[in-house]
C-alpha cells in the first residue's frame, strides 16, 4: 500500500469519508489529521524494536592506511541508525576474508588504549563503536583493506503520495491499525480505538516473527 492508499484505508476505517483525500500531499484540516497519524502510527512501528530485520543495511569501504577511527559517514553510510555487533569482516583479497572481532568500548580500551597497542600498525583484528558511534579499529591499518559489514538504517518516512513503507505489504495494515487508534483517542471513540488495538496487536505479532532474529517484545505502544 502506498501512503495515500494508507490514508484513504485509514479515512474508510474511521467512518471520516469512504473515498478519502485525493492526495496525502498539502491537506488541511482533518484529512492532515489523518496523514500525520499515518506517518507517526509508520514512525512508532519501526520504533518498537532497535533490531527488526528490515532495518539492516550493508556498507563496503576501503580503509585508509594510518586511520584506525571511521565515522559513519566516512563509510559511505548516510542512514546511519546504530551498529550491529557481528557480521562486520575484512579482506585484502576475497581468499583471505575473515570477520572481525568486535569488543564493548570499555573492553576495547582497557585491552587496547593504552601503550604500544594505540600506535600498532597491522591487519586489523578487533573492532568497537566509541560513544560516538564511530567505528573504531585495533590495530591501525597498514593497508587499503575492504572493510564490509552491516548496520541498522534510521526510520524510514514517507513524504509523498506513491512512498510505500519498506517492509511487506502483509504488514502495511499495522500503519492503519496503529493510526486508528490516534483517531480513537483524538475524538474519545473508545469503540475505533479498541478496534485499531486488537488488529494492530496481531499485525505486530506477526511482524515480529517474520523480522526479529529472537521473538523478544519491547516497549508497549499504547
Amino acid at each position: 500500500m502506498t501512503r495515500l492508499e494508507l490514508v484513504k484505508r485509514l479515512s474508510r476505517e474511521s467512518g471520516v469519508n469512504k473515498v478519502g483525500p485525493p492526495s496525502s500531499e498539502g491537506q488541511v484540516g482533518t484529512y492532515l489529521q489523518l496523514v500525520e497519524w499515518i506517518d507517526e502510527a509508520y514512525a512508532a512501528i519501526q520504533g518498537v524494536h532497535d533490531t527488526w530485520r528490515f532495518h539492516k543495511n550493508s556498507f563496503s569501504k576501503a580503509l585508509t592506511p594510518g586511520t584506525a577511527l571511521y565515522a559513519p559517514t566516512a563509510l559511505d553510510i548516510t542512514d546511519f541508525k546504530h551498529w550491529t555487533p557481528d557480521g562486520i569482516s575484512l579482506y585484502e583479497n576475497l581468499a583471505d576474508e575473515a570477520p572481525l572481532h568486535w569488543l564493548e568500548w570499555e573492553d576495547f580500551i582497557l585491552n587496547f588504549g593504552f601503550g604500544n597497542y594505540t600506535i600498532e600498525t597491522r591487519r586489523p583484528s578487533v573492532w568497537t563503536n566509541d560513544p560516538d558511534d564511530n567505528l573504531k579499529l585495533y590495530a591501525i591499518p597498514d593497508k587499503a583493506y575492504i572493510m564490509r559489514g552491516e548496520y541498522f538504517q534510521k526510520n524510514d518516512v514517507m513524504t509523498h503520495d506513491g512512498d510505500v513503507p519498506i517492509y511487506h505489504e502483509d504488514y502495511h495494515m499495522g500503519i492503519v491499525w496503529r493510526a486508528l487508534m490516534y483517531y480513537g483517542l483524538a475524538f474519545a471513540e473508545s469503540d475505533k480505538y479498541t478496534v485499531g488495538m486488537q488488529e494492530f496487536k496481531k499485525v505486530l505479532r506477526n511482524m515480529e516473527r517474520k523480522y526479529l532474529p529472537n521473538l523478544r517484545y519491547g516497549k508497549t505502544l499504547a
